[in-house]
C-alpha cells in the first residue's frame, strides 16, 4: 500500500509572526455565526467620556473560527475555568456598586 496509512498527525510548530501580534484587553463579547463560522467580537466596556451615567463598548478585535475550532476553544476554556474555580472558588457575576450620588441619596434612609 502506498501513501501514509498511519493515523499520525502531521507535525505542527508554532512560529512567531515577524510583524508581531496585537494583544488586546476585553471585558465584553458579542457573538454571531453562520453555517460555516463563529465570529467573536471583543470589546472594552467603559464609561463614556464626560458622562458617568452612560457606558460605551469600544471594539477591540474580532476573531472568526470554523465550528471545529470553536468547539476546541469551548473545551479548552471550560477546562481552564474548572481549574481556576477548583483553586479560587466559583466565579460569580460581579455586582455594580451604587454611584456616589445614590449613596448620598440613601444616606438618610
Amino acid at each position: 500500500m502506498e501513501g501514509n496509512e498511519s493515523n499520525e498527525r502531521p507535525r505542527r510548530e508554532w512560529v512567531r509572526n515577524p510583524n508581531g501580534i496585537r494583544e488586546v484587553y476585553s471585558n465584553n463579547i458579542h457573538t454571531n455565526w453562520s453555517l460555516f463560522d463563529v465570529r467573536i467580537l471583543f470589546g472594552y466596556l467603559k464609561p463614556e467620556l464626560g458622562n458617568s451615567e452612560r457606558f460605551v463598548i469600544e471594539e477591540q478585535a474580532a476573531i472568526s473560527l470554523d465550528w471545529v475550532q470553536a468547539k476546541n476553544l469551548s473545551n479548552i476554556l471550560s477546562q481552564m475555568v474548572e481549574a481556576y474555580e477548583s483553586v479560587n472558588g466559583e466565579i460569580l457575576q460581579p455586582k455594580l456598586a451604587p454611584t456616589y450620588e445614590e449613596m448620598k441619596e440613601n444616606e438618610g434612609k
